[in-house]
């Protein structure tokens, strides 16, 4: 273990380095010129007697005091970790997340790592587990196994698993029974961690952030379809006509079809290979749009589609996480969208480019920045490849 510093030199030193706030080369030299080699002592037993140095009152002591107890806590959780390789970045964040008391959460169910500290996944907490005796049969191991599963078929593109599939492979995984393993997934079903949806084919096992998405994903297309649309002029063709001739183009009969569809819903799919036409329809759905004074707003999933939008348009194209204003929380651990359904995006129209690749949890978050009444045009390749 790391042994706090002993001599008067050394813990001046230490509580001079700024571990300690509140306490700078001044402050800290003081304290050791009174109290010297029981400073650290005094800090952490006797806080109080700090007030008879000058320049430290009663609620810059407690907070020295309590500085130092929290370095010394994540002392002890970097320590712990340290053991079976986990960094101390990833310590800090286990401290941050579970506090003070986080190697006596840990000690009792390792696999509480995967749930709540994002980068350290389940076969690192297993090992933690295995390594301090847990069986493999015991339930949190099974549960986390079963998670981590579904987790892990997530990043092929697909939201849930067949159940009997779901079994098979958690079995070669965990070394566990089907009963075993059935038992955990009615577990998980009734703290809601999972959702099973029963049709004719089968059993599917979602995950519960991938059955909201789909779930809002669906309700929130629907909402939007379903608006009522004010189109304005009865006869498009003249409009269609005067933008052909602006941006010097002829459109095919079904491009024409495109942009009247655009004027007439709320959503709008645009489909098609590469060469088909797409950015020349979105180009004049974008001249029309303007022409009868609607906002637009363009965006991509990735910032190259994003680049490539803007060129092809001449208008600013952002990507969707910049669209929807990604950032941190208050406390800086998480990101989140500042657009939502308590802020939706500002804006008549909404185009988004390659589609095809948003993956449903994004897509649910950009629906909730959509409210009914603004047009949503969706472009892409329904040909895409296999890993977009």
């Amino acid at each position: 273990e790391k042994v706090l510093p002993s001599t008067t030199a050394a813990i001046e030193k230490y509580l001079a380095s700024g571990a300690i706030k509140g306490v700078g080369k001044a402050t800290a030299r003081r304290i050791v010129d009174k109290f010297g080699e029981d400073a650290l002592d005094i800090i952490q037993n006797q806080p109080e007697c700090l007030t008879d140095i000058k320049g430290i009152g009663s609620k810059r002591a407690r907070e020295i005091a309590e500085s130092f107890q929290k370095q010394r806590e994540v002392q002890r959780v970097i320590m712990f970790l340290q053991q079976y390789e986990v960094t101390p970045r990833y310590a800090v964040k286990v401290h941050k997340k579970l506090g003070n008391d986080a190697v006596d959460i840990i000690k009792s169910n390792p696999y509480i790592l995967c749930e709540e500290i994002e980068g350290i996944g389940f076969k690192i907490a297993d090992k933690i587990a295995m390594n301090m005796g847990m069986h493999i049969n015991h339930p949190e191991r099974i549960k986390a196994g079963v998670k981590y599963v579904l987790m892990q078929n997530s990043t092929g593109g697909h939201t849930f698993l067949p159940k009997d599939l779901l079994i098979q492979i958690s079995e070669e995984l965990l070394g566990v029974s089907e009963q075993e393993l059935d038992q955990s997934i009615i577990a998980l079903m009734i703290d809601k961690s999972i959702y099973v949806e029963k049709t004719e084919e089968m059993e599917a096992v979602y995950l519960a952030p991938f059955h909201h998405a789909e779930l809002g994903v669906a309700k929130r297309l629907m909402s939007i379809a379903m608006a009522p649309m004010s189109q304005g002029k009865e006869d498009m063709d003249d409009e269609i006509d005067c933008i052909e001739r602006d941006i010097g183009i002829t459109l095919a009969q079904q491009q024409r079809y495109a942009v009247k569809e655009a004027l007439s819903n709320g959503l709008l799919v645009i489909t098609g290979g590469p060469g088909t036409g797409k950015t020349t329809t979105i180009n004049a759905v974008i001249k029309f749009m303007e022409n009868r004074g609607y906002s637009i707003a363009l965006a991509a999933p990735t910032g190259r589609a994003a680049k490539r939008m803007s060129e092809l348009t001449g208008k600013e194209a952002k990507t969707i996480h910049r669209l929807l204003e990604i950032g941190y929380t208050e406390d800086d651990d998480k990101l989140q969208f500042a657009r939502d359904e308590s802020s939706p995006l500002d804006a008549d129209v909404v185009i988004i480019d390659e589609t095809s690749m948003v993956d449903i949890l994004l897509m649910n978050s950009l629906l909730k920045a959509i409210q009914p009444g603004t047009r949503l045009i969706m472009v892409g390749d329904v040909d895409q490849l296999p890993s977009v």
